[in-house]
């Protein structure tokens, strides 16, 4: 599924700079931030080559919830590592750059944690959710609904809620 676009910073840093990967899976790479904005701020990156989140559809979605999932579990195991707390949720925050602030054009997540030690400014205006920045749960959600409106289900959930539907061919 990985895909390298020519000169694309993020696409050299996933096919060709591994130094620089602190964890992978199959579909997105987590890197630190250069000019982190928080204790712990990291990008996860696809491996994917979508130019920002604005493109993603509703095909992304386990693309998107995989690498929500990816940056949690670094993050979780990096804290305990360092002998810190598990992570606060409400200190959490994850999500894409949107419209003008999109600075590289490869979709890339930003994990920054804990935000109450962020600078005022980048804390209210440039991660906080609204026009310019979307959590990943909004995203996930958004992504979601389009699915639904497309008529496409969720067939474990399907399969779990009907359970006359089930059979030996899709057990869930």
């Amino acid at each position: 599924m990985a895909t390298a676009v020519r000169g694309c910073v993020f696409c050299s840093i996933i096919h060709g700079q591994r130094d620089k990967h602190l964890r992978t899976s199959d579909n997105a790479v987590v890197i630190q931030d250069r000019s982190p904005h928080a204790p712990h701020h990291y990008l996860i990156l696809s491996k994917l080559h979508i130019n920002q989140a604005s493109d993603l559809t509703v095909v992304d979605l386990p693309l998107v919830k995989e690498m929500d999932r990816l940056g949690r579990d670094y993050l979780r195991e990096t804290l305990k590592e360092r002998g810190e707390a598990d992570t606060v949720e409400d200190l959490l925050r994850m999500g894409f750059h949107w419209s003008i602030f999109v600075t590289v054009r490869h979709l890339h997540m930003h994990l920054l944690y804990p935000i109450q030690r962020m600078n005022f400014l980048y804390r209210t205006v440039i991660f906080r959710s609204g026009r310019f920045f979307r959590t990943t749960k909004s995203i996930i959600d958004n992504l979601e609904k389009m699915r639904n409106t497309d008529g496409r289900t969720d067939l474990k959930k399907e399969v779990r809620s009907n359970p006359s539907a089930m059979d030996s061919n899709n057990s869930p």
